[in-house]
């Protein structure tokens, strides 16, 4: 038998990755952050700094043609903090609750494997903020912190704005050792946190270069200033924490992925239920010969029966054979889901071309190796302007597609799914979608089948 928390060789070890990033805004950028998410293999992301008002639990879709990944988000302005969590769609049915604090905190609980995890999402005050927001930041913190039960694990994607350094003596427990220059302030309040909460700060437990330590970079000076914190239970199911570079999403912060292994027995499923449906729409299509031939024949032998049927039965009895009827001459969908359709916004080849040109100037920006600081000024400005003309060409396509649908509205046919585009938005925005998770009679959340 295998010890406790590890894998014999013929288990297949199942792996989650969680990153977190700060943005900047969100702004246009949806479709980036969902291919990101694709070519980098991320589970779930925290994101800082979205910039989006929504002061109530209305979510969305980051991409509503493949529909692959939800946004949980909330933020007071539309110009300032915000945060959000990305959730896949097949786990969708898993979540319990969604916590959103003030706009630089929300949490959501979520059910994966037969374990219950807290996923939270934190943006510190900047330095230039005042002394009492940054208390009741902290504050806000622990008062988040206070209400999860002991038993329930817990994972932090956050923009701190401290450094924690790399001087970790007597404080092992906590901090591994591996960070980066000396300990602030605000790094001793996000290390006071950590140890308080019994919450090691991954990031300083891997040994990396410093460029895959560093989360934020501004000209020539790098910095250590977001963090991943997790239960203590968690911490031997860390495979690796590490910066991801080259990504072109946000100029100035780079993308933080953890990488957690879990038990065979944990793996995660699909939970969104397939809703089968009978293929109706091949009545109008002249399809419908074999299965009307067959109704009228049922219903001639009901009435030649002798059998006698009060009006429910008949009607009951009627209702179960047209059903069955239908499923077998018109069939029924699969009842799932289509998430690999490529998204509108990649149909237009301006779009798919600028933001390629983007991709590239800002790797050539940021790995010019050249001592000129002339060269790499030159660099930098390509790259804000092919940022620009990104931006421009994404909303030129958003404004295309919308004028489509616009004119598709004014046809007789197109009014009819007016009523059905806005159930779909109402059924899109609802934060818990179908909790089917039940307690025991001791209060206790049954996550086992």
């Amino acid at each position: 038998m295998s010890p406790p928390n590890r894998f014999s060789k013929n288990e297949k070890i199942l792996t989650m990755n969680f990153a977190s990033l700060n943005v900047g805004t969100m702004k246009n950028k949806s479709h980036e952050i969902e291919d990101l998410m694709s070519r980098r293999n991320i589970t779930i992301m925290c994101v800082q700094e979205v910039k989006w008002k929504n002061a109530s639990n209305k979510t969305r879709f980051l991409n509503k043609a493949t529909r692959k990944n939800k946004f949980y988000f909330h933020g007071e302005e539309n110009n300032r903090n915000g945060i959000g969590i990305i959730i896949p769609t097949y786990l969708q049915n898993n979540i319990i609750s969604v916590t959103k604090t003030n706009d630089r905190l929300m949490g959501i609980k979520i059910v994966i494997g037969n374990k219950i995890w807290n996923i939270v999402s934190a943006y510190a005050p900047q330095v230039g903020c005042t002394s009492t927001e940054k208390e009741e930041f902290w504050l806000s913190m622990e008062n988040f912190m206070k209400n999860i039960p002991p038993e329930e694990l817990i994972f932090i994607g956050a923009d701190l704005n401290g450094h924690v350094g790399v001087d970790n003596r007597g404080d092992k427990r906590w901090h591994g050792g591996f960070g980066l220059g000396d300990r602030n302030e605000a790094g001793e309040e996000i290390f006071h946190f950590a140890k308080a909460f019994d919450l090691p700060i991954i990031n300083t437990f891997f040994q990396n270069t410093q460029e895959h330590l560093a989360t934020y970079q501004s000209g020539n000076h790098s910095t250590q200033i977001d963090y991943h914190l997790c239960s203590r239970l968690l911490k031997n199911k860390v495979q690796n924490c590490k910066v991801i570079l080259g990504e072109s999403v946000a100029p100035q912060h780079r993308l933080l992925v953890t990488k957690f292994r879990l038990n065979p027995n944990e793996k995660l499923k699909d939970t969104s239920v397939p809703l089968r449906k009978i293929k109706w729409f091949k009545i109008t299509n002249g399809e419908e010969s074999d299965f009307l031939n067959s109704a009228i024949q049922w219903i001639q032998d009901c009435n030649n029966s002798e059998n006698e049927h009060t009006a429910d039965e008949f009607w009951n009895a009627f209702q179960d054979g047209m059903i069955a009827l239908a499923k077998q001459h018109l069939g029924e969908s699969n009842g799932k889901l289509t998430t690999k359709k490529e998204s509108w916004l990649w149909k237009f080849e301006a779009v798919r071309k600028a933001v390629a040109e983007k991709k590239k100037a800002f790797i050539a920006w940021k790995t010019c190796q050249s001592n000129d600081p002339n060269e790499k000024e030159r660099l930098h400005e390509i790259y804000k302007t092919c940022k620009k003309l990104s931006a421009k060409e994404v909303a030129i396509a958003t404004a295309a597609t919308h004028e489509e649908w616009y004119d598709k509205l004014n046809d007789p046919d197109g009014q009819k799914q007016v009523f059905k585009i806005a159930a779909r938005r109402k059924n899109d925005s609802k934060g818990v979608v179908a909790p089917k998770f039940v307690n025991d009679k001791n209060g206790n959340l049954l996550t086992r089948n």
